[in-house]
Order: structure tokens, then sequence, then C-alpha cells
């Protein structure tokens, strides 16, 4: 994130074209649900529960299935490769500052 930020920040100006896609994964939520049981055992992947929320649902609905960020990639912003990379940077950083 903090790459993508400093070389948006080093970015010529794109003209009539502003708009990026960041690049990104895709990932359901049940492998969600496995990451956080392989990396947090069973205990911290049971305190998660499922419950409809229809404003919930109309949101996720919204959003696209797919987004083509080839041109984010060629500019040079990367993605995170795996989502375990994600959960481990945010207990790194974030939950380190909240102990």
């Amino acid at each position: 994130m903090i790459h993508n930020l400093s070389l948006a920040a080093t970015l010529p100006s794109p003209g009539e074209a502003s708009s990026i896609n960041l690049p990104g994964i895709s990932v359901t939520v049940g492998e969600m649900l496995e990451t956080l049981r392989q990396t947090g055992g069973q205990a911290e992947r049971d305190r998660v529960t499922h419950q409809r929320d229809e404003g919930v649902e109309k949101i996720v609905a919204s959003w696209p299935g797919r987004i083509d960020n080839q041109r984010a990639l060629a500019l040079g912003f990367v993605a995170d490769k795996r989502f375990d990379d994600i959960i481990e940077r945010f207990r790194q950083d974030d939950m380190e500052t909240r102990s």
C-alpha cells in the first residue's frame, strides 16, 4: 500500500484518463475464513458468525466481479500476492499498535 501511494504521488498528471484501478487480489469469503483458521487457529475462525444483512448484500452486489488493472501494473503499481500476506501485515502493523 505504501509503495502504491508513494508511486501515485510521483506520477505525472494523467490528463483526461485520471482514474486508475489499483491492483488487488480476488478472494472468496470462504478463502478468507480458511486463511483466518490457518493463521489464527480454529478459535479465531469460530469468532466469525454468518448473519444476513440486506444492506451489506446490496453494497457487495454492486461491486464488479473483476477489475482490469493492467494500466496500473504497467505504471509500476503492485498487488498483494496472497491473502495471508494481508492478514500477517495487519497483525504486524495494526495489532501491535493496539497492544
